[in-house]
């Protein structure tokens, strides 16, 4: 039996990625894949609160990310990281699209192993949660229920998984980490200095550094 036939056909059909593109906001530069002087305090005496730093961290991407990831590390002098020490004091160490406990992380209370329903933090690499002796001593220092840029620079990267909320992951949102730290009572080091550094990864490109060790924008993989 014969047919007479037609053909439609559909073509150049396109199936792409989003992206993730993480930008960085602090006080003296805005939305730039690297920003430098963020944190800086000079001429630091024993006992001295140091000023409050807030960095900006934005999805400027059209695809939401699964997590971050927040590495914090230092050059210099490995005494001088012992002696300072994240508090409470103004916002704290905290992540989230405000101060309140309604829409941040505290994540100086998450370190030592409680839950927040905003956001959920692990270790990044073995995806296990905090616990009070995950930070607390992972230096060699005693413990003493607080917690050194030493410290934080010995363990494995802190993983910020959305929750309630998810600014700065989601695409085209924004969130702060805001850092608070003194200087213990106990420094005698003088003419001493350390560099802080961080960065923002999606996979294996670097997109945006600052000052204080690194942050990583990943993607469902």
């Amino acid at each position: 039996m014969l047919f007479f036939s037609s053909t439609a056909t559909s073509k150049d059909n396109i199936i792409s990625t989003g992206s993730l593109d993480a930008v960085l906001t602090d006080s003296n530069e805005t939305k730039l894949i690297t920003v430098s002087n963020s944190w800086n305090a000079l001429g630091i005496l024993p006992g001295a609160t140091l000023p409050e730093t807030t960095i900006k961290i934005r999805n400027n991407g059209a695809a939401s990310a699964h997590h971050l990831d927040v590495k914090f590390s230092y050059t210099g002098s490995a005494e001088l990281a012992k002696k300072i020490v994240f508090t409470s004091t103004n916002n704290g160490l905290r992540f989230g699209t405000g101060t309140s406990d309604a829409n941040s992380i505290n994540l100086l209370t998450t370190l030592f192993g409680s839950t927040d329903v905003d956001y959920r933090i692990f270790q990044g690499i073995s995806g296990s949660p905090f616990s009070v002796t995950t930070v607390d001593g992972a230096d060699g220092s005693p413990r003493d229920n607080k917690i050194s840029l030493s410290e934080l620079a010995v363990v494995d990267k802190i993983r910020i998984e959305p929750g309630e909320e998810n600014g700065g992951i989601a695409a085209g949102s924004e969130a702060v980490l805001w850092l608070n730290a003194r200087v213990e009572d106990s420094l005698t080091l003088q003419n001493e200095s350390i560099k802080r550094y961080y960065s923002i990864y999606t996979r294996s490109r670097c997109l945006a550094a600052i000052g204080l060790g690194y942050i990583h924008l990943r993607g469902y993989a």
